[in-house]
């Protein structure tokens, strides 16, 4: 996140004193000797968008498929948000999964697909589909913990969500993908439940991550800890996880 931050505000500087021209070659530059390929993706969808902004709609339309695969299909959604209603919504991605069932695109109409049920308060199609997911990969945890995230605050089930988010977890630990978002929806979970032994042990073993850099998480997160009640936990595991959140955010001076 901090890095597109900073790219958008080079991209202002840059406009304030370059050509338009200029600016599209010094985006080319800094890809060209950046190494990170994740700055490589944010500076690629910054050349894009600075074509865009200078009229070449084809190259920068060229750029955004090349670097997400599934462009057209989140501009096909975005834009059904934009003008349909949640049923309406489900009906053109059902169409879209029967048009193609075996395409690259099902998992993300699947993920769709989902959350429209979900909009709509289709509990148990949302929570099919979601099932159906996780059977499908049961090394993805984002499934269960989508599931949970539904149980607790969709359906307002905090009980029923504790089993989905220990099956996250279960994957989670086994692709070492999401630990960290498992563990932080756990901590809310145990919250509804007012259960804080469990939040103190969730803050404990999120400290205790090592999470490879090849792995897909979230940040630190802190909004379970300042929601416990005073003196509900050990002040001394607080203490700890507020100092291990803070060393993670970025210097203001």
């Amino acid at each position: 996140m901090w890095f597109r931050q900073e790219v958008l505000r080079w991209g202002d500087e840059l406009r304030q004193t370059c050509t338009g021209p200029e600016v599209i070659r010094a985006i080319e530059d800094r890809i060209a000797s950046e190494a990170d390929p994740m700055k490589v993706h944010v500076l690629r969808y910054a050349l894009a968008h600075e074509h865009e902004r200078q009229g070449n709609k084809e190259v920068a339309l060229a750029i955004y498929r090349e670097e997400d695969p599934l462009y057209d299909l989140n501009r096909w959604y975005e834009d059904l948000l934009k003008t349909h209603e949640h049923e309406e919504n489900i009906a053109a991605i059902e169409e879209r999964i029967s048009a193609n069932p075996e395409g690259p695109e099902l998992w993300s109409l699947y993920w769709m697909l989902a959350s429209e049920h979900r909009f709509c308060d289709n509990f148990a199609s949302s929570e099919a589909l979601l099932l159906r997911m996780f059977h499908d990969d049961p090394n993805d945890p984002l499934p269960m913990i989508t599931l949970a995230d539904q149980k607790l605050y969709y359906e307002e089930r905090p009980q029923a969500a504790m089993p989905f988010i220990e099956r996250a977890l279960e994957a989670a630990y086994r692709s070492g993908d999401f630990q960290r978002q498992a563990l932080g929806t756990k901590a809310r979970i145990a919250l509804a439940l007012e259960r804080y032994d469990v939040v103190e042990g969730v803050l404990k073993d999120i400290m205790n991550l090592t999470i490879s850099p090849d792995c897909i998480d979230i940040g630190r997160e802190d909004d379970f800890l300042r929601r416990l009640p005073p003196g509900s936990i050990d002040p001394e595991v607080a203490r700890q996880y507020d100092e291990y959140w803070r060393a993670a955010q970025p210097r203001t001076d």
